[in-house]
């Protein structure tokens, strides 16, 4: 007989007379709370595993896809101190960049 707390508690629901669970929409062939409780356990610790691997990846791709706007910034970066620098010794030594060589 199945007992409408097991919907809340394990997952499953009664459909034209077959136990269904709804995490991995599996049939569950006997109605006994032991049978479900188990399938519930067993699949239940597959999904974390399962949700933890995509979410470590998901993370990853997303490190991967920020880190490629962040290269750029810091190159333009570097060439920006880089051409302040140079012009800090064109002041210094007191010559237009019209005379060429410094």
């Amino acid at each position: 007989m199945f007992k409408n707390t097991w919907t809340d508690a394990f997952f499953v629901i009664k459909q034209n007379e077959i136990i269904l669970s709804l995490i991995c929409y599996e049939k569950i062939s006997v109605c006994k709370e032991y049978n479900i409780k188990r399938h519930y356990s067993t699949n239940m610790v597959n999904a974390k595993i399962k949700f933890e691997l995509i979410a470590y990846i998901r993370k990853k791709r997303y490190d991967r896809s920020t880190a490629m706007f962040k290269i750029p910034k810091d190159y333009s970066e570097t060439a920006t101190n880089i051409s302040f620098m140079i012009e800090e010794v064109i002041v210094k030594r007191s010559k237009p960049l019209s005379d060429g060589d410094f």
